[in-house]
Formats: C-alpha cells, structure tokens, sequence
C-alpha cells in the first residue's frame, strides 16, 4: 500500500470516529469497562463498525452503544490486566453470578 493510501484510509478511519464520538447514543469507553460490558449478567448486541474499526455493544433497551477502538481492545493491556478485579483472579466467578 502506497503512503498516499495509507494515509487516506487512516483519515477514513478518523473522520468516521469523530462521526460516532458526536452521535448522542454512542459513547466510547476503555479496555476494562468493554470486557465488564461483556461478562455483565445483560442483554448486548454486537454493533461493530468496520469503517471506524472500532467493536461495539448496543444495549437495546437504554439505546446506548459501547464503542472502543480495535488497536486499544487488541492491542492495548495484557487481558489480565483487563479484567476487572473480580474476574481477574478466577473468570469462573463471573459465571457464578449470573
């Protein structure tokens, strides 16, 4: 890939961010608040967004989507450090609350 269209897939990329970070329903959160959002004991649908290259959950019945960037989610902390406390001394306990 050539510089020019790195360059404009990161604007892309961005712009589209910047879309998302200035919708009401949208609120972007870090590593650990999205792996809670995922063991929580509630009802989430996935609502990814490729353009933005963000992962997402929409709670269906408060309207809201839990965005994070892939490169945080992916690439960020080692999962342990992820976790919440809880969970990151047993991961069955999660299971165990439900």
């Amino acid at each position: 890939m050539a510089a020019r269209d790195a360059v404009a897939v990161v604007s892309k990329v961005e712009a589209r961010r910047l879309e998302l970070r200035s919708e009401g329903g949208c609120r972007f959160v870090d590593t650990a608040t999205f792996v809670d959002l995922l063991v929580a004991p509630r009802t989430l649908r996935r609502a990814n967004d490729p353009v933005a290259r963000v992962r997402g959950l929409l709670d269906p019945t408060v309207g809201v989507r839990f965005l994070i960037e892939e490169e945080k989610l992916l690439d960020g902390e080692s999962p342990a450090e992820s976790l919440p406390p809880r969970l990151a001394t047993d991961p069955r306990r999660a299971l165990e609350s439900r």
